[in-house]
């Protein structure tokens, strides 16, 4: 993601690199036998609220960059929306295929609710048409306001609605999507250099993160007891997917597998923005020692979203391989794991790095002019 103006912002480069690193924590984690997770488990399922509002955020405040760098290229808004859309689209089949390894082909879940990479098209799709309007701070802050609204109500104490792919089930839209918005008004607060802007985000964002701290623990406001609802989805088959996915075809016998699956609670909300705005301070106070590690230990901050289905796929083969939900069954054998994908992860942003410096080098032979023999400039 390159910033319209000075140049990338290596603070958000390293936010979207934590959010990997913990992302890759939790998906290990959770095909490690509960008896067996080692001492990084427990604390990486813990973060799973912030983790994801940090790289949904992070997929907001990469529309202020790419809107911002279409104008300054002169890229018109109705070219810039239809290539978002695709992205968006490609995003979503990705999900959809992962899905498909996962669990099958459960329907409807497969289309309505296939992850987490569904929220990010969504976000996509949405906050790239107010991230081109004459007001995207006004729509904005509008409709991730209007999420949380509807998110408030269906968690109100009498209503206690919780409908899957909304508010619950697997990786919901609330609050994700809206968490997207937000990001996209810092977004457009730091493409602007707009101190109002940033200001009137990030101090709410940090008196409602302290207000609730003073009540609560952090665990608490991160774990199940305030941090999260439950909801369940009963699917089909109890192996990889691809194995129910043949049973399903081959008239094979399938029992009901009932999966659990968490929604960070609109309790949870304040904390976690709170938490995005101190992290991003923190990182702009470590800008010098950054600046240093954006060719190396940064990377994947370049290439989160492409690294991110990546170590997906990683994660999914052990279970593909073997055939259960849980294949790693000892705490050396959840470590390599971790240490094989964080290698997989910065082994693939070293290889997009190469290939797009490689593009550079190209573009600059064809753009350079051309001297004749025996003539001088």
């Amino acid at each position: 993601m390159a910033d319209a103006g000075p140049g990338r912002s290596v603070e958000l480069d390293a936010m979207r690199t934590l959010a990997l690193i913990l992302m890759a924590a939790s998906h290990v984690t959770r095909i490690v036998l509960g008896s067996a997770r080692g001492w990084w488990c427990a604390p990486s399922l813990l973060l799973d609220p912030l983790t994801q509002g940090m790289f949904m955020g992070l997929v907001g405040a990469s529309l202020a960059w790419s809107w911002s760098n279409a104008q300054r290229r002169g890229t018109q808004r109705g070219p810039w929306l239809r290539a978002r859309a695709r992205r968006a689209l490609e995003i979503y089949l990705v999900g959809v295929l992962l899905f498909l390894f996962d669990k099958g082909t459960q329907i409807p879940w497969l289309f309505v609710a296939p992850g987490i990479l569904a929220d990010i098209a969504l976000a996509i799709v949405v906050y790239s048409v107010t991230a081109s309007s004459r007001r995207p701070v006004l729509w904005t802050l509008v409709l991730s306001l209007c999420g949380y609204g509807l998110m408030a109500w269906l968690e109100w104490p009498g209503v206690d609605l919780f409908v899957a792919p909304v508010n619950a089930g697997n990786a919901p839209l609330l609050p994700n999507v809206a968490l997207s918005g937000f990001g996209l008004l810092a977004g457009l607060g730091l493409v602007r250099r707009d101190r109002w802007l940033l200001g009137g985000l990030a101090v709410p964002s940090l008196l409602g993160a302290a207000a609730m701290l003073s009540q609560h623990s952090f665990s608490q406001l991160l774990g199940d007891e305030l941090g999260r609802t439950f909801s369940s989805v009963t699917y089909v088959g109890g192996h990889d997917g691809l194995s129910n996915t043949w049973a399903m075809l081959t008239g094979g016998t399938l029992v009901p597998d009932r999966v659990e699956y968490f929604t960070p609670s609109l309790a949870s909300q304040p904390l976690v923005l709170g938490s995005l705005v101190a992290i991003y301070l923190a990182f702009r106070v470590l800008r010098p020692v950054l600046n240093r590690l954006s060719e190396t230990v940064l990377l994947p901050g370049r290439y989160s979203l492409g690294a991110y289905v990546f170590h997906l796929a990683l994660v999914g083969l052990p279970v593909v391989i073997i055939g259960r939900a849980k294949p790693l069954r000892s705490a050396v054998a959840g470590n390599i794991s971790m240490v094989l994908i964080l290698v997989g992860i910065f082994g693939y942003s070293a290889v997009r790095e190469w290939q797009t410096r490689r593009r550079r080098r190209r573009r600059r032979r064809q753009a350079a002019p051309v001297v004749s023999p025996g003539h001088s400039t």
